[in-house]
């Protein structure tokens, strides 16, 4: 995460001045500062506006209601558009590990929501929340399919026996396209899986193999250094961890999770 000094930050509404444009063009260290409670944009047509604007910005939601903020998150959620703000990705972060009972306490600061109200968010929002749950826990087979040793072990069709395979999803709205803005976060993604996996996996095939993350795939953002799972299943490869450890995990995880 870049550092913005005090002198290269900007307080600012949107939408923002010509002024205020041409200003970061002679300056791209400028980082703009968006008081979201009194910027004449709000909601759905707030982060489009951010998204295609694609400036270097934070959320200043002070003096906003739960309700506004919500509402708002709610949008991230869901939007087809990818936001890059580190208020908006570390505050759903935050919250999709307080879904899985994970302490957060000591990883995060500074968040826009307390906890009476991220339990409050979960509560109204338990589909949504589910989804990108039950979404993040089927990369592990995204991550599986990156490596040809370790695809070879899933049965991603209808089993030689006629056994079902992996079940698969057709919905490219599944889950918001600023999921890939998680896979970054330092520790996340290690810390995510620090609990069991709630239930069966599913395979995504339109966020799995098309270019839908504007013109990329979903490859382009899972490969980080961040990303803890993926990198031990690519040890193997290095023979730095064994191969059929991975997989027995995989089929053991599996397993626990048909019969529970």
């Amino acid at each position: 995460m870049k550092v913005y000094t005090d002198e290269n930050i900007r307080q600012a509404t949107v939408p923002l001045s010509v002024e205020q444009i041409k200003e970061f063009f002679s300056n791209k260290e400028l980082l703009y500062l968006i008081d979201y409670k009194n910027s004449e944009l709000k909601e759905n047509v707030f982060l489009t506006y951010l998204s295609n604007l694609d400036l270097p910005s934070e959320i200043d939601f002070e003096g906003s209601s739960f309700e506004e903020k919500e509402k708002l998150f709610v949008i991230y959620l869901t939007t087809r558009n990818i936001i890059t703000c580190e208020t908006l990705r570390l505050n759903l972060a935050n919250i999709l590990l307080r879904y899985r009972e994970i302490d957060t306490q000591d990883i995060f600061t500074n968040l826009i929501f307390n906890e009476d109200e991220v339990q409050k968010f979960i509560q109204n929002n338990k589909e949504l929340i589910f989804k990108w749950n039950h979404f993040l826990e089927s990369t592990i087979l995204f991550a599986f399919t990156c490596i040809p040793e370790l695809k070879e072990s899933l049965n991603l069709g209808e089993g030689k026996d006629g056994s079902p395979g992996v079940e698969h999803c057709e919905d490219s709205a599944y889950v918001g396209t600023n999921v890939v803005n998680l896979f970054s976060i330092t520790g996340f993604m290690a810390t995510f899986f620090s609990k069991p996996i709630h239930g069966p996996l599913t395979y995504f095939k339109p966020q799995f193999e098309d270019y839908m993350f504007r013109a990329k795939n979903l490859y382009s953002y899972y490969d980080t250094e961040e990303n803890l799972p993926l990198h031990l299943m690519l040890a193997n490869v290095n023979g730095e961890i064994s191969l059929p450890t991975i997989i027995d995990a995989y089929q053991e995880s599996q397993q626990d999770t048909h019969n529970g």
